[in-house]
């Protein structure tokens, strides 16, 4: 099976798509912010193109974040079950437009993040990061589950040891930004540890029964 490349969840933040926010005009990512971001100003003329707004709490960092469209990278959007993965545990068998409304799901998928974390986190999942924001950890692996079980997705890699490079230069990353970027469109051949949970610390973190 040929690997994951962005462009087989169709083109990226196509208005083209099932989803909420679909056909209305306006690209998704654009929708995201418009919904997520508050103070949202739009470019002039248009209804669509946010190009300042305020990002009160990041659920990844806690932190309030200042949104420019200069400086588009310091907010991204996040795909909380990242395509990458998606395709590994069954998307590369779906038809093109199911991939595409998946990688457009406002509803259950995508998150206005901190740009930095977003990279941390690239194409894992809670077996292999979490949020530095321990107020949102358990909603973030309650959410992946919730998107893996709608999407009929398997969550297992939640429950694999982290991956480790075999530089180990690249085991302990002296910042967030030090991590690779890679933003969900394509998978390093090696990376960095995160800092997952396992499933004991799972259900002790979410209140799940053994």
């Amino acid at each position: 099976m040929p690997g994951y490349k962005r462009d087989q969840f169709g083109q990226t933040w196509t208005d083209d798509h099932a989803g909420r926010g679909g056909d209305n005009g306006c690209d998704t990512r654009n929708d995201v912010l418009a919904a997520q971001l508050t103070a949202v100003q739009y470019r002039a003329r248009s209804r669509c193109v946010v190009i300042a707004g305020t990002l009160l709490t990041d659920a990844y960092t806690g932190r309030r974040i200042e949104f420019r469209k200069a400086a588009a990278t310091k907010v991204q959007i996040d795909h909380l079950y990242p395509l990458a993965r998606a395709w590994d545990m069954g998307a590369a068998r779906w038809p093109l437009q199911r991939r595409v409304d998946f990688a457009n799901d406002q509803a259950a998928n995508l998150l206005a993040v901190d740009g930095p974390a977003n990279a941390s986190k690239n194409d894992d999942g809670p077996g292999e990061w979490m949020p530095i924001n321990r107020n949102y950890r358990c909603t973030y692996v309650l959410r992946y589950l919730q998107v893996a079980s709608t999407r009929c997705l398997s969550p297992l890699p939640i429950a694999t040891p982290p991956r480790r490079s075999p530089d180990p230069a690249l085991r302990k990353p002296s910042s967030l930004a030090d991590r690779h970027a890679g933003n969900n469109r394509t998978r390093p051949a090696a990376k960095p540890a995160g800092r997952g949970v396992m499933p004991n610390e799972l259900r002790k973190l979410c209140h799940l029964e053994p």
